[in-house]
C-alpha cells in the first residue's frame, strides 16, 4: 500500500523500477545513461532522507552511484542508481 501512495502522491517520481521483497521492503532502481543519478536525490527530498553517492572504477571505466535508504510511513525503503561517469567526474 506504501508504495501505491507513494507513487500516487508524487507523480514526478519516474524511470524507476519498483519491486517490494518479502520483507516488505520497498526498492527502486534505475540504471542510466545519464542524469548523475538525480531521481534518488529527488526521492532523498520527498522521503526525508540523504542520498550517498560514490564512484565505482570498473574495468577501466568508472561507474557512479546514488543510494537512499530510509523510512517512509513505516516501511523500509531503499533506493539507488547507476550511471556512467567520465574520468572528470563528469556524466557522459
Amino acid at each position: 500500500m506504501a508504495l501505491s501512495e507513494l507513487l500516487d502522491e508524487h507523480p514526478d517520481i519516474v524511470g524507476l523500477t519498483w519491486s517490494i521483497d518479502t520483507l516488505g521492503t520497498i526498492h527502486g532502481e534505475q540504471y542510466a545513461q545519464d542524469g548523475n543519478g538525480r531521481i534518488v536525490d529527488v526521492c532523498a527530498q520527498i522521503l526525508d532522507g540523504t542520498a550517498v553517492h560514490s564512484t565505482l572504477n570498473r574495468d577501466g571505466d568508472r561507474l557512479g552511484l546514488a543510494q537512499l535508504n530510509t523510512v517512509w510511513r513505516e516501511v523500509p525503503v531503499e533506493i539507488w542508481g547507476s550511471y556512467p561517469e567520465t574520468a572528470a567526474g563528469g556524466v557522459r
